[in-house]
């Protein structure tokens, strides 16, 4: 024990200062590593046929153990490690000193696995070796204690684990079926007792007054903020009713914050005195706070909810009379989806719900076991529509399933997160002139290339760049031109137009006498005509191009009477009428602005959808999605023989906005290369790098 005691101490300051040194590179490498995904905390969990989530597992100094992370910026896994862990390494490196089966150094990082083969190589030469035998069973003690210890928090960190859940997360389930969260749970059950109360004719349960009528009105699980008061309902033993929100787990939940806005009360006739605005003007700004910043988590046990901010820690009973415990918080996509996860179990601390931020995608290939790899279909077996076996999204004539777009681990996916009210982040820009298109605005326009959330995909959602650039161009310019908005602006600064221009308050700010809506004329004269810039130029000159006609044609009647012009020429005659008539047309007329203009100005998009044909699969399953607009699509006749038709995609511009069509397929077809699609392909860039890196290599 003295030369343990010796290679202990002697060792024990070089762990703690490579620990503090090596703690911060070691937690955001194991977190960012594919091995995240497979172990530890949000670790990918299979989904059984039912649509259950994956439990927790106990295995230490196993190849089984998933669960066991040591995260060392938290406190109480340090704690762990130079208490009772440390003895274990200590203990296992004598170990392989004296029996020659490893490092007689002890590791710093925790490594349960290796110490476990470690212990499996010592026994098995302790067998034939008496002095190594001793090492081994030295060995035994720290480690059953530290197991003890380990196995004790995981019995109350597995019982955390399944009796804790986001608010509403039992509105919907697991689908097995179509992969997702779609099979409506305790949203059927709102929804038949409801339908009971008409057919029974129980009129007095369909009213407010009826929390299950108020969840099913509302759509989710109820739940009451002790911190936000509801000042729109009378006052009850002096004091507002809590605010009520209802929650539907990773979904966003309904909080119904536009009850307090005082602005878009009084837009819609509602008479808000100046005693009773202060008070709606802070329930609005609570709703609003609850809403974009805070998870929800609930005890099934204790039926407890705490309300946790995004970025901070938060406090739950999960059984009677016992300490509480801690989970943390995080924010992800630019604030809009807010995680949860324990912090007091380390090692086996957990995503709320087993979640996971990984999709583990299935793909348009086959997995090859004996190669390590996948082997994705080719385009030629997709053209001649033989997909049998070598496709899992991908049914035998090649079209789509069901798995298509879909996660492996659908039951677990961002299952430990909510979307915060304020769904995704959308860019607002801050450009000050009205001319501008609404397409310059939000970064959207017309394009009908977009994902969002209800999509199925948040983190890796498709992106478009060329359609809302070519947009913002052209429909400014021709902003300009006509002297007309491009986008428009609500009074209430918090408020957005919807992509139409329209204020939902119907109030709209205003620029002296402009009214900032999308299609009004920005200046205006003393009639409140608009006035553009070219209008204003043409008015100005029009007196002097109708005095330069004037003395044009003076001359050119002086010069047939002095006879150096002759009037039997009704070429020259006809010549100089037309320049006349085209001076005149655009000098004082208007019709040019609509016409000519129109004509010129929209002559490349014409051309470019006479030179840009969309060719397409005749199987609309058998389509990459990047298919808008018109598209051209090649049929085989009853005689044999073949025809373009053109037909619709489905997806159909507002009119004048066809030429989007191009730019739309651009972004979508350079997506997909870059692997943002449903799918991996074998055309993505990145799996063409990679096997150049593996290839350069020489693996």
């Amino acid at each position: 024990m003295r030369i343990f005691q010796q290679i202990f101490f002697r060792n024990f300051a070089h762990l703690l200062s490579v620990v503090f040194f090596a703690a911060s590179f070691f937690v955001f490498s194991i977190k960012n590593s594919y091995a995240a995904i497979d172990v530890g905390v949000g670790r990918e969990r299979t989904c059984d046929s039912n649509g259950g989530v994956e439990g927790m597992t106990f295995a230490p100094f196993t190849s089984d153990d998933k669960d066991t992370q040591f995260d060392l910026s938290n406190p109480q896994c340090l704690g762990l490690i130079v208490g009772e862990y440390a003895a274990v390494k200590a203990a296992i490196a004598f170990m392989n000193k004296v029996c020659g089966t490893g490092s007689a150094i002890p590791r710093v990082q925790p490594s349960l696995i290796q110490d476990g083969i470690d212990f499996l190589k010592a026994s098995y030469k302790a067998t034939a070796d008496q002095k190594c035998g001793l090492a081994v069973a030295a060995t035994l003690a720290p480690e059953a204690a530290f197991v003890g210890t380990i196995g004790g928090i995981y019995a109350f960190a597995n019982d955390a684990y399944n009796n804790t859940e986001l608010c509403g997360s039992n509105w919907m389930t697991a689908n097995p079926s179509s992969y997702d969260i779609s099979s409506p749970n305790y949203k059927k059950t709102v929804q038949d007792a409801v339908n009971g109360y008409a057919r029974d004719g129980d009129t007095e349960k369909l009213n407010e007054s009826n929390k299950t009528y108020r969840e099913w009105y509302y759509g989710g699980v109820e739940v009451e903020d002790d911190s936000c008061e509801d000042v729109t309902q009378p006052m009850v033993n002096g004091a507002y009713p809590k605010q009520k929100y209802y929650m539907q787990g990773t979904a966003p939940g309904n909080f119904n914050c536009k009850k307090y806005d005082v602005v878009a009360l009084r837009a819609g006739g509602e008479h808000i005195g100046a005693e009773k605005a202060p008070a709606l003007k802070a329930a609005y700004e609570c709703c609003q706070k609850k809403s974009t910043q805070y998870i929800f988590l609930h005890s099934r046990r204790t039926d407890e909810t705490v309300f946790c901010k995004a970025g901070d820690f938060c406090s739950l009973a999960i059984n009677p009379g016992v300490a509480k415990v801690t989970y943390s918080t995080k924010s992800l996509d630019n604030g809009s989806i807010i995680c949860a996860q324990s912090y007091d179990f380390c090692p086996y601390n957990f995503t709320v719900g087993g979640g996971s931020e990984y999709c583990d995608y299935y793909q348009d290939g086959i997995w090859d076991s004996s190669a390590g790899r996948w082997t994705m279909i080719s385009q030629q077996d997709i053209d001649a529509g033989n997909c049998k076996s070598k496709s899992e999204i991908r049914n035998s004539d090649c079209s789509y399933n069901n798995k298509a777009n879909k996660c492996r681990n659908y039951c677990q996916y961002l299952t430990h997160c909510t979307v915060a009210n304020s769904l995704r982040y959308q860019y607002k820009s801050e450009l000050g002139s009205p001319y501008f298109s609404s397409a310059c605005i939000d970064f959207v326009g017309d394009s009908l290339n977009q994902s969002s959330y209800g999509g199925d995909v948040v983190i890796n959602s498709q992106k478009h760049f060329s359609a809302p650039i070519a947009q913002c161009v052209k429909e400014s310019l021709e902003n300009v031109f006509y002297n007309v908005a491009g986008h428009s602006r609500c009074l209430n600064v918090n408020e957005y137009p919807d992509s139409d221009g329209n204020c939902l308050s119907g109030s709209y700010a205003k620029i002296g006498n402009f009214v900032y809506q999308k299609g009004n004329a920005v200046k205006t004269d003393d009639t409140g005509l608009g006035v553009s810039f070219f209008t204003t130029l043409q008015n100005t000159l029009q007196t002097i191009v109708k005095t330069v006609l004037i003395m044009s044609v003076m001359f050119y009647g002086m010069n047939i009477l002095v006879g150096k012009a002759d009037i039997r020429e009704k070429k020259d005659i006809l010549m100089y009428l037309l320049k006349i008539g085209l001076v005149l047309y655009f000098a004082t007329g208007d019709a040019w602005q609509s016409t000519f203009f129109k004509g010129v100005y929209n002559a490349s998009s014409e051309f470019s959808r006479m030179v840009f044909k969309i060719d397409a699969q005749a199987t609309e399953k058998q389509r990459d999605g990047c298919q808008f607009g018109m598209i051209s699509v090649t049929k085989t006749l009853e005689d044999g023989s073949t025809a373009v038709e053109e037909e619709s995609s489905g997806r159909i511009y507002p009119e004048g906005k066809e030429y989007l069509a191009l730019w739309d397929t651009l972004d979508c077809k350079i997506m997909r290369y870059l692997g943002y699609g449903p799918e991996a392909t074998s055309a993505n860039i990145a799996s063409i790098i990679l096997a150049g890196y593996f290839s350069f290599a020489g693996y």
